[in-house]
């Protein structure tokens, strides 16, 4: 009978009798002889058909049994302090100082009546919703993804159109001069082959005058006439030698066609973006016991996860960092970045007393170990940090979620057909939209308001002592991008913009070169960035120098005076990398400009 349940009570008399009914006093199988002595118990025992019972039932029932920390212990006491069935094991270990200990049977007393079940159902509606409502999402974005990569081949597939096209014009360009020089050149030639046609006739026609003359003239005439025809035919030698050209058509190539190709290493960069969703929020967990004891178990998270941004002191200088953390079950994780470069953490967190320690590790670099404390609602951390007996003060601040991102933005407006580009720096903050920019027409700021679950955006555009222009539109889900209508006096057209990263700027030992007359001359200084100013100090082969000059966070640009010691300046114009740790662009001296590279090495 292997496919069959068999009686409890039998088995253990060594007896197979199969078992037809469920006793749910003694949470065993029973067969129907069983079945009736059990219903004969003072007071009777429930008796259910098996039909009634489901096979995940079986295995609830017996799993929980048995104590979650010792595995081969049935649970017969329950910790009303940690919501908990515990065994008898239990309470010379984690249990040992807890007070309010019952045992099971006391703490299940009226556990169907009470409110335990209906709670746990409650939980998981909550939880069927909340997958429901991922499942939809999850959907939603297999069917955008669909669409995202059908716009980007169409994007790669107009810039490549355009490419084509460019390509086209100039080729029709450069045909159009090949057949022009071309004509010129022909027509030179054939001027050449008439007159040397000509001149061969005319030599040709001589030379039979002068056997003619021989037949007709006397010795004297016959010597003179030589003489004057040599001195013609001598002027035909000399033109013969001096008054032919060849002409050749040549083509020189435009000496950017070789770097356009080189520098040309791909079409862009596709790159994965992810975004958490904001789900339907799921309430605590609910103390299930129906003894009345009194709930000190904390439900609080001992530190917000999500965006936390902040600094560390070092030297007296304040050097910002961000970083997105995740608490979890006293663990601590995340990643960020600052100055010095991309980092992650690890490390614990005690709840009741809120002190946290982790410790930053540097990609392919050093670490350093934080100690800290949160603050109670766990929005803030302060504390020390050490790296190599060195110590000093971090505070950072958790930052919550927005359906925007707040800082630079760029972007156009549609009007007669034409892309009219503007600038912008915008702050998200509790529903609320303001920001101020500049376009063609001039400065304007914006006031309005966005709905966090739906993101929808309102805002009105005003110029300074000017009109005014309504402006409506829709967040993207990573709040990166806006997409919408705008209208003034009945006018409508679309807008669209997009958020533009901060960068960030590495203070350190720099190395680089410039180029010039097609060679590399190599330099090396030290950086240092404050603010939005750049200053340092340097050597290449020429002298010594220093340099001075400002940036922008937002967009990334710089631009310094390099100036040799008592001699000359060169002015230098460049774009550094998101991570601040490279920077390339122009530099230009009495005229001259070329390219040049540098990359941080040292801090």
């Amino acid at each position: 009978m292997p496919n069959e349940k068999l009686c409890a009570g039998c088995l253990r008399d060594n007896e197979e009798n199969i078992a037809e009914t469920w006793c749910s006093n003694c949470s065993e199988l029973v067969c129907k002889f069983c079945a009736k002595v059990h219903r004969r118990f003072d007071p009777p025992h429930k008796i259910v058909q098996l039909n009634d019972v489901s096979e995940n039932n079986f295995s609830l029932i017996e799993t929980s049994k048995y104590c979650g920390t010792h595995s081969d212990q049935k649970s017969v006491l329950y910790c009303s302090q940690h919501d908990k069935s515990i065994c008898d094991l239990c309470l010379s270990g984690d249990h040992a100082n807890c007070q309010a200990i019952v045992s099971i049977e006391r703490a299940a007393k009226g556990a169907k009546e009470g409110s335990a079940a209906d709670d746990l159902e409650k939980r998981l509606k909550d939880i069927v919703t909340v997958a429901r409502t991922s499942l939809k999402e999850v959907k939603t974005n297999a069917d955008s993804l669909i669409k995202q990569k059908s716009d980007i081949l169409q994007m790669v597939s107009t810039v490549r159109k355009e490419i084509e096209k460019h390509l086209d014009e100039l080729e029709q360009d450069i045909t159009e001069e090949i057949e022009k020089q071309y004509n010129t050149c022909q027509q030179r030639v054939m001027e050449q082959k008439i007159v040397m046609e000509k001149q061969e006739k005319e030599l040709m026609d001589r030379n039979a005058d002068i056997n003619s003359l021989k037949l007709c003239t006397n010795d004297i005439q016959f010597f003179q006439t030589i003489k004057t025809l040599d001195v013609s035919t001598h002027q035909y030698e000399t033109a013969m030698t001096t008054n032919i050209t060849r002409i050749s058509l040549e083509y020189e190539p435009n000496e950017e066609i070789p770097k356009l190709v080189a520098a040309l290493k791909t079409f862009g960069n596709i790159r994965l973006s992810e975004t958490d969703l904001e789900l339907h929020h799921i309430p605590d967990k609910m103390q299930q016991s129906q003894v009345q004891v009194k709930n000190t178990k904390d439900t609080k998270s001992n530190g917000r996860t999500g965006h936390w941004t902040g600094f560390y002191k070092q030297h007296d200088r304040q050097h910002p960092f961000e970083l997105d953390i995740v608490f979890m079950e006293g663990n601590v994780t995340g990643e960020g970045i600052d100055q010095i470069g991309k980092f992650t953490i690890t490390g614990t967190s005690d709840v009741s007393s809120r002190r946290i320690q982790f410790r930053k590790q540097y990609k392919g670099a050093h670490s350093v170990n934080y100690s800290g404390q949160l603050s109670q609602d766990g929005c803030k951390m302060e504390g020390q940090y050490n790296i190599g007996g060195s110590s000093d003060k971090f505070t950072m601040t958790f930052v919550p979620k927005s359906n925007g991102r707040t800082g630079h933005w760029s972007g156009f407006y549609k009007q007669h057909d034409r892309q009219h580009p503007f600038e912008l720096d915008i702050v998200f903050m509790e529903g609320n939209v303001t920001g101020e920019g500049i376009d063609q027409i001039g400065k304007f700021t914006i006031a309005g308001t966005c709905d966090v679950s739906s993101r929808r955006i309102q805002f009105r555009k005003q110029y300074k002592g000017a009109h005014s222009v309504n402006y409506s539109g829709q967040l993207s889900q990573d709040g990166c991008k806006m997409e919408g209508q705008y209208n003034i006096g009945g006018s409508s057209d679309k807008f669209t913009m997009t958020f533009v990263p901060a960068y960030h700027a590495v203070s350190g030992h720099w190395t680089g070169f410039y180029n010039q007359n097609g060679n590399r001359y190599a330099f090396e200084l030290d950086i240092a960035f404050e603010g939005d100013k750049v200053s340092g100090e340097g050597d290449d082969g020429i002298g010594k120098f220093s340099i001075n000059g400002d940036w922008i966070s937002s967009s990334g640009k710089i631009q310094f005076c390099k100036q040799y010691h008592g001699k000359h300046s060169v002015d230098y114009s460049g774009q550094l990398s998101c991570d601040g740790r490279s920077m390339k662009g122009k530099y230009n001296v009495s005229g001259f400009s070329d390219n040049f590279t540098m990359t941080v090495v040292s801090l």
